[in-house]
Parts: structure tokens; C-alpha cells; sequence
């Protein structure tokens, strides 16, 4: 497995498109037509940056990771996580958010998407004790001992995240609807996109550019997007603590120290490629959420909802 290229790929674009919009100082058709060539690539990008982290972020507060999921992830079950918790939402004027299981949505969907992932996750909350899984199912060496603390004590992993780290995660969840949506992303794209007399300006379109930037940027940093990481090497600290250092697609190191005390628990440890969610911490620990990567074949569409053979 190689890094996939959409990041990459993506800043080269903002910063293409941005770029050219700022030197393009007229607004004849022939400057439009430059900058119109470098939008179209760029918000091709944009939904592809947005669709991921929507649905990764949807997958990973809604599902539940120790019994079902195990840790482990793929796209299309985010795309089926993300249409089935978000599809029919009402936001606005009696509108309803309508997203497609099978990729390729466009943008405006995937801006108002986050704000309304972040009312859920509010909602959800309220009720944690729905969510509580029954006794009889949770491992049997956590059920009567203390010196094993259980994280996974609910059936979706919001609630079993520390009340600081969601709270930062909701508040990043509506801050990517509330600043793409101020700063016009949308109408934006639509006025550079179709022949209209109010083409964007250069301010408005390198205001719009500053804040997705700050907003992937965030979202990233945060582990909201699916990154894929690289295990670099594994050592042990003076207190005998394992720490495993991973890179990411600039080459940027996370470190994972771990605990000791989730071993049990089926938690990926140096896998060779993993994502990591540097701002969700497994239970009381600083130990980093993460999970393994489920790359599609069509072996794996063959054998999907087969249980595992157990050797």
C-alpha cells in the first residue's frame, strides 16, 4: 500500500488555484476561462477531501469498534455509515440533506453534512444511556476486575470518548459548515462554474481558498480525515513504555505511547499502515484512537458478511 495521492493532490490544487486568481487582475473571458480551468480540477478535489472525512468521521463516532467493526476500516462502509445516520436530515428551510452511498457527492450536501453530524452527535448524547451495552456482553475479563478498565462500554464510540476531546471534535464539526458557508464555497464555485455576470472577485476567491485551507488543515490535525500513516519504528521509553512513531503524507511524525493496558482489546499496534485520530484518546489514557485499513478486492467483495474462519 502506497500513500493514496487525494491530499497531495489537493493542496497542489488550492495552491494552483489560488495562485492564479491572484494574478489574473481582469475579469475578460480569457482570464475567466484561465481561472475557471484551474477551479474546475480544484473543486473536484475539494468534494473528493470533504466526502472522505464526512463519512470516516461518521463511521468512526457510530459505529461500534470492539464488537463489530474491530478496529478496522473502509470506505465504502463509511459511505454506508455516513447516508444512513445523515440522509434525510432537516436543515434550512425544511430541506433535506440527501447524500449518495455510492460517492461522488457534490458540495453542498457535504458542507451542510458536518454541522448536521455535529446536532447528532449533541442529540445522541442527551441519551447516552441507550447506547449502554448490556453486562452479558461485555468481555469476560472486564466484567469483575479492576485492574482492567473497559473504554468500549456503549454500541457507538461517541459516547465512549472523553466528554473534552468530543466537545472539540463537535465544535470543529460545525465550524467546517459555519466557515465554508460564510465564506461562500458554494457560490463560489457556482459563479466561477456557470457564465454569470458576478464572477468572483480576486479577494473573494483568495478569502475563500484562506478558509478551506484552515478548515482541512484542522480537519486533518485532528484525524477527521482518513490519513494513512506509515510505521517508521518502534522504541521503549525509561518508564518500559512502548512508543511507535508513524509517518504520515508530508513525513510528519505521530507518536503512539501505549498504555499496557488495552492489550486485549484487538487494538492495531504496529501495523505497518494505519489511521490514527490524534484527537480521540482511548479512554482514560493518552493513548491515540486508530485502526486498520480495509483496501477493496473483489476476494474481499466475495467473502463480505462471511464470518472469519477461525484458525
Amino acid at each position: 500500500m502506497s500513500f493514496p495521492k487525494s491530499q497531495s493532490l489537493f493542496w497542489d490544487r488550492l495552491k494552483r488555484f489560488k495562485e492564479v486568481a491572484s494574478s489574473v487582475i481582469s475579469r475578460n473571458e480569457n482570464d475567466k476561462e484561465i481561472i475557471r480551468s484551474e477551479a474546475i480540477n480544484f473543486f473536484v478535489s475539494l468534494e473528493e477531501i470533504l466526502e472522505n472525512a464526512l463519512s470516516f468521521t461518521s463511521w468512526m463516532l457510530f459505529s461500534d469498534h470492539f464488537s463489530k467493526t474491530h478496529f478496522s476500516y473502509s470506505f465504502e462502509d463509511g459511505l454506508n455509515i455516513m447516508v444512513e445516520k445523515l440522509n434525510g436530515a432537516m436543515f434550512g428551510d425544511d430541506e433535506k440533506l440527501e447524500l449518495n452511498p455510492k460517492g461522488k457527492n457534490t458540495l453542498f450536501p457535504l458542507i451542510t453534512g458536518f454541522g448536521i453530524l455535529a446536532k447528532l452527535c449533541e442529540s445522541v448524547m442527551i441519551e447516552r444511556d441507550k447506547y449502554v451495552k448490556p453486562f452479558e456482553n461485555l468481555p469476560h475479563y472486564s466484567r469483575n476486575s479492576e485492574l482492567i478498565e473497559f473504554p468500549f462500554r456503549h454500541n457507538i464510540h461517541l459516547l465512549n470518548v472523553n466528554l473534552e476531546d468530543i466537545q472539540k471534535i463537535i465544535t470543529l464539526l460545525k465550524n467546517t459548515t459555519i466557515v465554508l458557508e460564510t465564506n461562500q464555497v458554494c457560490s463560489i464555485r457556482n459563479r466561477i462554474k456557470h457564465n454569470r455576470i458576478d464572477f468572483p472577485s480576486t479577494e473573494e476567491i483568495v478569502s475563500c481558498c484562506n478558509s478551506i485551507n484552515d478548515i482541512i488543515n484542522q480537519l486533518e490535525i485532528y484525524g477527521l480525515y482518513p490519513s494513512i500513516s506509515n510505521f517508521k519504528r518502534k522504541i521503549s521509553d525509561q518508564y518500559d513504555r512502548k512508543i511507535s512513531t508513524y509517518l504520515d503524507y508530508r513525513d510528519r511524525e505521530i507518536n503512539i505511547i501505549r498504555s499496557g493496558r488495552y492489550t486485549p482489546f484487538t487494538l492495531p499496534n504496529d501495523t505497518q499502515f494505519l489511521i490514527i485520530v490524534p484527537a480521540l484518546h482511548i479512554g482514560t489514557t493518552t493513548e491515540f484512537l486508530r485502526f486498520r485499513i480495509i483496501e477493496a478486492s473483489p476476494y474481499m467483495e466475495v467473502w463480505k458478511g462471511h464470518p472469519a474462519k477461525r484458525l
